[in-house]
């Protein structure tokens, strides 16, 4: 949504079909720099807009999942109250907890405030016990000391005016940590985060350094549009994506499926695909998808209880391609050799140089292909899995023996 939250409409919420709602509100009116004015804040508007309309949903307007993450101040507020009261007017089971990336070893302190809530219970939150946290140097990029970009200098006057303010931090040393990086740094020069020792000087963390300590994945990338200054902003006001996979264990409907992948994707066609998206749908596995315009398959319009984005073009091959770049990796599910659109995604793979398997079922028993599923998976570290394979028109039975290797292969027990 491009447009104010404050002036939001029930009807607009109802439109994303959303089952699960994450809050990340404006901070500033739950810290003392903020003046803590709490509810009588301004910036709490968007955040008081959304709780409105969320009393006035029932039955299966509610969403299943609501999680809000905001600065540890925000246990305390009347917002918090406002909001607990109403989960627990409608039913809600929630869990309240203060979580840090240094607590996973990762070392950067951003201690945050965490709600998950759900309309089933909640299952028990697994902290691991780290107690050494990982060398900062393994977060940074290597700069020889000649080629330190210079828009990551501190200036000197800056560094003689307010130097003896900064956390200036050698990266060599055992149990480094950061400060909490905001959507500031680089241009506030105070209170916004750390700095790094440099042998001619100091210097800023890069937005991609601070994306790692964020536990974000090696192949994200900013556009390349984005300047320096808004490439800090956004990684400052994002999330600890180490965090929050841990507080997805929580829901019932995510603990279904094994962890990694944590979203299918697929083109919207009859048989394979068909069977990947209702696969994810009644198992709680976020789900997506480019299909071409017009939500077109070979049994007319694809249903908008799949949530799949159209491409511009109505081609077929259009929407081929970009799941393939779009996913991490792509499974490919037949019962023979590969032909048609099922040979393209092979091609797109190889092209794009993305991850491939292909599971033949009458080569493979279905055991044995499950394990190969979950093994490839777990090697090639994919998050979001691309699954394609024959229409049913060309096998009328691929739907079902879809969904029985995906229910080995991703199901607990």
């Amino acid at each position: 949504c491009q447009r104010n939250l404050e002036h939001i409409t029930k009807e607009e919420v109802l439109e994303f079909k959303a089952d699960f709602w994450w809050l990340s509100p404006p901070c500033q009116p739950y810290t003392l720099r903020g003046k803590g004015r709490d509810e009588d804040d301004p910036r709490a508007l968007s955040l008081k807009r959304l709780i409105d309309i969320l009393a006035s949903l029932e039955g299966k307007s509610l969403p299943y999942g609501i999680a809000l993450e905001n600065v540890e101040g925000f246990k305390h507020s009347r917002m918090r109250e406002r909001l607990i009261s109403l989960l627990e007017s409608r039913g809600f089971h929630y869990q309240e907890m203060v979580l840090c990336p240094t607590m996973f070893g990762i070392p950067m302190r951003r201690p945050r405030y965490y709600l998950v809530s759900s309309r089933d219970k909640l299952r028990s939150i697994s902290l691991p016990l780290v107690s050494v946290l990982q060398p900062l140097s393994s977060f940074l990029d290597h700069f020889p000391s000649e080629a330190v970009p210079d828009e990551l200098k501190v200036p000197s006057e800056i560094v003689n005016r307010y130097g003896k303010g900064f956390r200036v931090l050698d990266p060599n040393f055992q149990g480094s940590y950061t400060t909490c990086f905001t959507g500031a740094y680089g241009r506030s020069v105070m209170y916004a985060g750390s700095y790094l020792k440099i042998p001619n000087g100091i210097r800023r963390f890069s937005p991609e350094e601070i994306l790692r300590l964020m536990g974000f994945p090696d192949d994200f990338v900013f556009p390349p549009s984005l300047s320096l200054r808004r490439r800090w902003q956004l990684v400052g006001n994002s999330l600890s994506v180490s965090v929050v996979k841990v507080l997805l264990e929580v829901f019932p409907a995510l603990a279904k499926f094994t962890g990694s992948p944590l979203m299918i994707i697929s083109g919207g066609q009859t048989g394979v695909d068909r069977a990947a998206l209702d696969f994810a749908i009644e198992n709680g596995i976020p789900h997506g998808g480019w299909v071409p315009r017009g939500r077109r398959a070979e049994d007319g319009y694809i249903s908008l209880k799949y949530h799949l984005w159209e491409t511009e073009e109505p081609y077929y091959q259009v929407r081929t391609e970009k799941n393939v770049q779009e996913a991490h990796g792509t499974l490919i599910i037949s019962r023979g050799a590969l032909k048609g659109g099922s040979a393209f995604t092979r091609y797109c793979a190889f092209r794009h140089g993305k991850p491939l398997l292909h599971i033949d079922l009458e080569k493979v028993p279905l055991l044995s292909a499950a394990e190969l599923v979950r093994r490839w998976i777990e090697e090639e570290q994919v998050q979001i899995l691309n699954i394609a394979g024959p229409r049913a028109s060309s096998d009328s039975s691929i739907y079902e023996a879809t969904r029985d290797l995906l229910e080995i292969a991703f199901k607990e027990g």
